[in-house]
């Protein structure tokens, strides 16, 4: 864990507890149960205040006010662009943000991200597609008292022009070598970055030169690039461990002399085979991917492994 991390371990730990309290108190019947639910959220709340000094009534408020089972908050960004610069608006306290806010219960992904446009820029727009779903604590700072999803959406002007409002005083496009002092609990620089890379692919101004899909990429399409990747964070990764695992358990309890399944067990696992190839029994491997297979001779092979080595 990163010093940032160890930071803020009590804040994980506070919104863990938090979590169990309210779930527990949403589904348990026993009332001896509840009654230890709701002191599991009452902890949670004073750790909040002692680390946060804010006063417990105020953490309960904003912390211990919600029922049914926890799930992470929605909230839209819209990136909208004009000549290679994109539309920020302007704050009430001069920090700069994409327009954008939480996700109302009436509103979809689309309609919100439509509605908070024009509310705080002016525009009519049109949601053209999403282009990045984001944990917002792993992303931006100070993290949250609980889970926030960030959608980011390409948008496109139909018309309409600023007016101020409550929300936001001013509005205005930038080039991402020029931008003004950020809102960085609602968009980062990286974030903003991403969104003229998703846009275009292609070159920045000053001739950076990136490409969309190193942003992107899901921690299998990095396994599948040879990449270093983050296994227990994608679903698709673990399950094809879990594939993977049944099916050597298959090959391994295969009879010896039983070539053919042998080898239709190793076609599935790889999804080719090439000719002449003989992998002996109490073979093992984690994903079954970056393996590869040739003959050296007649009487010689060898088995090369990019990325993971047999055990």
């Amino acid at each position: 864990m990163d010093k940032q991390g160890q930071e803020y371990q009590w804040l994980e730990w506070a919104k863990e507890l938090q979590f169990i309290a309210q779930a527990g108190l949403t589904y348990t019947k026993d009332l001896f149960d509840k009654e230890r639910f709701e002191r599991i959220r009452e902890i949670s709340a004073e750790i909040m205040s002692l680390q946060s000094k804010l006063p417990l009534s105020e953490i309960k408020d904003l912390f211990c006010n919600e029922t049914g089972f926890q799930t992470p908050k929605l909230d839209t960004r819209a990136a909208i662009f004009k000549d290679n610069k994109i539309l920020l608006v302007e704050e009430n306290d001069g920090t700069w943000s994409m327009p954008g806010g939480w996700v109302d219960v009436m509103e979809t992904v689309k309609s919100n991200t439509v509605k908070e446009v024009k509310e705080e820029a002016g525009l009519d727009v049109d949601a053209v597609r999403v282009i990045a779903l984001h944990d917002r604590n792993l992303h931006n700072q100070p993290p949250y008292a609980y889970n926030v999803c960030k959608v980011f959406v390409l948008c496109k002007v139909k018309g309409g022009c600023f007016h101020p409002n409550i929300e936001t005083v001013g509005s205005g496009y930038f080039s991402l070598d020029e931008l003004p002092p950020l809102s960085v609990d609602k968009n980062s620089y990286q974030q903003i970055e991403m969104c003229f890379i998703a846009r275009s692919g292609k070159e920045l101004a000053g001739g950076v030169r990136l490409k969309n899909a190193e942003i992107m990429k899901t921690e299998y399409e990095k396994c599948l690039a040879g990449e270093s990747f983050i296994g227990g964070k994608d679903p698709k990764i673990v399950e094809t461990i879990l594939r993977t695992r049944r099916l050597l358990a298959q090959f391994n309890a295969t009879d010896y002399a039983d070539t053919e399944r042998k080898q239709a067990l190793l076609r599935e696992m790889f999804g080719s085979l090439g000719k002449g190839v003989h992998v002996d029994i109490d073979f093992h491997c984690e994903y079954g991917k970056h393996i590869f297979y040739w003959r050296q001779s007649d009487y010689q092979h060898e088995l090369h492994f990019r990325g993971q080595q047999p055990h």
